[in-house]
C-alpha cells in the first residue's frame, strides 16, 4: 500500500521501546528493529491519528535541531513499511487476556458484571442528559456510558479512549446498538486532544483502586478549562475518600510482613534466623489490594474517617496532607486501613463502595495500608491519622496513637 501526505497515520499498539546510549530499539510482533534517534519524536507525534503532512509539520515546529523535511519524511516511510506506523483500522482489533490492561477482557467483564456500578452511572446519565446536550465520555472503554448518553437523548457524544484497540471495538458496538450516528470516537488522551465543539456534560469512570490513582483530578481540571462549556455538568461531580481503621486477618498480614510468628516457624524448620527481616519490616508500611466486599466482616475499630472531600468542579490540588482525629469504638489491633470512596453522580444518585454496601461483583479492589508495626487501640481512645496523597506515591498514612 502506498503512502502520501494525506495518509492517516498512527503508531502501532503494543510497541516495546528500549533506549541504550544513543540507540533506539523497537520490538513489535516478535521482531526487533533498530531505528533512528528521531523515531521517538515521530512515534510521540503519531500517538493519535493524523495525516502524514500534519505530523511532519508538527515535528518541524516543535523539535529543534531536526533534519530537513526530506529526511523526516524518509524516517516516517521507513516506520510505516515496518508496520510501526500504520493507518488506523488496517489491523483487526484484539481483546487481550493480560490482567490489568485496559484492553484486556477480564477488566471489562469485571466492570460490566458490576451491575451496581454501571447501573448507577446509567441512571445518572438519564437523570442529567437533555436533548440539547453535547456529552464527552473520557475513557469510554467498551463504550457503555457513551451509548447510554446517546440513548438518554444527547444531541451528540464524543467518546475519548487512549487504548488503541478499544476504539475499534467500541465503534462496532455503537453500530450494533444503532447509536453510531450520534457518537464520534476520538483516540488519544483527553489532555492531548481538542474537541470539535465544547461539551455540556462530562462523564468519566476513571476512579482507581486507590481512588485518585487514575488521575481523575488533573483530567477533570483540564477538561473544565479546555473541553467543557462554562457551567458544564460533571458525572461524577464530587468524590469523597474515606479511611477505615480495621484489623486485617492474620493470613493476609503474613503475606506482606515478616512477622515474629513466621520467623519462629522458619527458624524451627530451617534452623536459620530471619529476624533481621522482621526488624526491617517494623520500620516500613505496605500496601495491598482486596475486593472491598471481602472485608465487610473484618473487625472495624472506628467509623470511617473522611480524609478528602473533593469538589471536581473546583481546581483541586494534586497533593495534600491532612490530619484527622478519630475515636476508637472497639478495642483491637489496628493492622490495616482500608481506603474506599463515595461518588456524587447526580442530584439524587450517590455511589459508595463502603464494605457494607459493596456487592460480591464489586469491580474495584480497595487499597489497604498495612503498618509495619500493628497498633493496639482501646475503646474510647482518641487517635490521630495522617493522610497524604501525591501523584507519584499515591495514598499513604501515618497513625499517631
Amino acid at each position: 500500500m502506498g503512502i502520501s501526505k494525506d495518509t492517516l497515520l498512527q503508531r502501532a499498539f503494543d510497541l516495546d521501546i528500549h533506549i541504550k546510549e544513543n540507540r533506539v530499539k523497537v520490538e513489535y510482533k516478535g521482531k526487533r528493529y533498530f531505528v533512528s534517534e528521531y523515531s521517538l519524536a515521530i512515534l510521540d507525534t503519531f500517538a493519535t491519528p493524523k495525516t502524514m503532512e500534519a505530523g511532519i509539520n508538527e515535528l518541524m515546529q516543535r523539535i529543534k535541531g531536526l533534519p530537513g523535511w526530506i529526511e523526516i519524511t524518509s524516517h516516517i516511510i521507513d516506520l510505516y513499511q515496518l508496520g510501526i506506523l500504520h493507518t488506523p483500522g488496517q489491523e483487526e482489533p484484539k481483546i487481550f487476556s493480560d490482567p490489568g490492561r485496559f484492553d484486556a477482557a477480564d477488566v471489562h467483564i469485571r466492570m460490566l458484571n458490576d451491575y451496581r456500578r454501571t447501573d448507577s452511572f446509567q441512571k445518572a446519565l438519564f437523570e442529567t442528559v437533555t436533548p440539547d446536550d453535547i456529552v464527552v465520555d473520557v475513557g469510554t472503554g467498551t463504550g457503555v456510558l457513551a451509548a447510554t448518553a446517546a440513548l438518554a437523548g444527547a444531541k451528540h457524544v464524543y467518546a475519548i479512549e487512549r487504548t488503541p484497540n478499544m476504539p475499534k471495538l467500541a465503534r462496532k458496538f455503537f453500530e450494533k446498538n444503532g447509536v453510531a450516528d450520534k457518537i464520534t470516537i476520538i483516540e488519544g488522551n483527553s489532555t492531548d486532544i481538542e474537541l470539535p465543539e465544547k461539551a455540556d456534560i462530562m462523564v468519566s469512570e476513571i476512579i482507581g483502586n486507590d481512588p485518585l490513582a487514575e488521575n481523575i483530578i488533573p483530567t477533570t481540571n483540564d477538561a473544565l478549562q479546555r473541553l467543557l462549556k462554562p457551567g458544564a455538568r460533571l458525572i461524577p461531580g464530587g468524590l469523597k475518600v474515606f479511611a477505615l481503621p480495621l484489623t486485617v486477618p492474620e493470613n493476609i498480614v503474613n503475606k506482606h510482613l515478616f512477622t515474629e510468628e513466621q520467623i519462629k516457624k522458619w527458624k524451627k524448620h530451617y534452623a536459620l534466623d530471619f529476624s533481621n527481616y522482621a526488624e526491617t519490616c517494623r520500620r516500613q508500611s505496605y500496601h495491598t489490594l482486596i475486593n472491598t466486599f471481602e472485608t465487610h466482616n473484618w473487625p472495624k475499630l472506628a467509623s470511617p474517617v473522611l480524609v478528602a472531600d473533593i469538589d471536581l468542579y473546583g481546581f483541586s490540588p494534586e497533593f495534600w496532607e491532612s490530619k484527622h482525629t478519630f475515636e476508637v469504638l472497639q478495642s483491637g489491633i489496628l493492622s490495616g486501613i482500608l481506603i474506599f470512596f463515595e461518588l456524587k453522580l447526580s442530584k439524587t444518585i450517590d455511589f459508595s463502595i463502603h464494605p457494607d454496601q459493596a456487592t460480591p461483583e464489586n469491580s474495584w479492589a480497595s487499597k489497604i495500608w498495612i503498618p509495619g508495626s500493628p497498633v493496639q487501640l482501646c475503646e474510647g481512645q482518641k487517635s490521630e491519622l495522617v493522610y497524604r496523597y501525591n501523584e507519584n506515591e499515591k495514598s499513604d498514612f501515618e497513625i499517631i496513637s
